[in-house]
């Protein structure tokens, strides 16, 4: 099986210097490798995609050990899985899943090395009145963060 780590040193290689960042990589027995990844500023192109594999296909031998390659965008369903993805979608709306289970919604204000920090918008019962609330979760506590898709 080839090693993930071989393939995140490869992936490392080509896109330093650029603002592409890898979100997940995977290689399952049958060397079957998926890599995942983003930009920070924009969306990903195929050329970018094309770009990465060859890379990787250029220091990988079909010869000495077979596999499947796939290199693509992370998705907008997908889950945030690296930190530069709360980065990038700052300002944006997301839903976030606590490991405790509570679920919120709301724009994502910051992020930086520690945890996020989510404005959400609710209604007091009693006033009838928009309270905006500020809440800074920590990735320890995240379960799972997903950007809310929405069409205008």
């Amino acid at each position: 099986m080839i090693p993930v780590q071989k393939i995140r040193t490869l992936v490392e290689e080509k896109i330093a210097g650029t603002d592409l960042f890898i979100t997940d990589i995977t290689v399952t027995p049958g060397n079957k490798i998926q890599v995942s990844i983003d930009k920070m500023n924009g969306g990903i192109v195929i050329s970018d995609c094309v770009q990465v594999s060859r890379h990787i296909e250029a220091h990988l031998d079909r010869n000495v050990e077979d596999y499947q390659l796939d290199v693509s965008s992370a998705g907008m369903e997908i889950p945030f899985k690296v930190k530069q993805q709360y980065l990038k979608n700052t300002g944006r709306k997301v839903e976030v899943i606590t490991v405790e289970g509570q679920r919120y919604e709301g724009k994502l204000l910051s992020a930086n090395e520690e945890g996020i920090e989510l404005e959400m918008h609710h209604r007091d019962k009693r006033t009838k009145k928009e309270i905006t609330e500020v809440k800074p979760i920590n990735y320890t506590h995240i379960k799972q963060t997903k950007k809310i898709i929405t069409f205008k």
